[in-house]
């Protein structure tokens, strides 16, 4: 599901880089997935007391768009996630950059990249080393591989990006 043909950049808190001759420091840039990035709505705040565990429901963001011919499309996500592992938060979405940013490092492969949970961690600058580092980053990974995103005339793969758009295709962040 990574784009490697996105036209946009997300600044993410993931990394940072000195600049030349000062003490600041900049955020990387973390090439996002688009048609993620493009649904903000779908990430929860991580501390979030609405959001929890107990009250977790499928939930459906729609919007209208106009095509270049005028036409009015209605695109909708619904996002599915499983009751026992809870929705996806912004902790998760820092997780998925993180995840990008590796498979960016590696070369962009077209088959899997393998990652450890310690390099996650440091690519999130986790402090530390510990269960509660692990079971975070575990929990993230469960979360981003467990919910199912059902997109509803929004989905545009690297091949449609000349404005046809699939009718339905259903995903999940991250594969097994």
């Amino acid at each position: 599901m990574i784009n490697e043909q996105n036209q946009t950049a997300a600044s993410s808190p993931l990394a940072r880089q000195k600049l030349k001759g000062t003490s600041e420091e900049k955020p990387d840039r973390i090439r996002a997935e688009l048609n993620i990035e493009k649904w903000p709505a779908i990430w929860n705040p991580t501390h979030s007391k609405i959001h929890s565990k107990r009250s977790v429901v499928s939930r459906t963001l729609q919007r209208e768009s106009t095509g270049p011919d005028g036409t009015k499309t209605i695109s909708q996500v619904t996002i599915n996630p499983i009751a026992q592992l809870g929705d996806l938060t912004t902790d998760d979405q820092r997780t998925l950059y993180a995840l990008i940013k590796h498979w960016e490092e590696r070369g962009k492969p077209a088959h899997e990249t393998p990652f450890s949970i310690r390099h996650v961690a440091k690519l999130l600058h986790k402090k530390g080393w510990g269960t509660n580092v692990i079971d975070s980053i575990t929990g993230s990974l469960e979360r981003l591989r467990g919910t199912m995103l059902v997109w509803m005339r929004s989905y545009r793969s690297k091949d449609q990006r000349r404005g046809k758009i699939r009718n339905r295709s259903t995903s999940t962040c991250c594969r097994s």
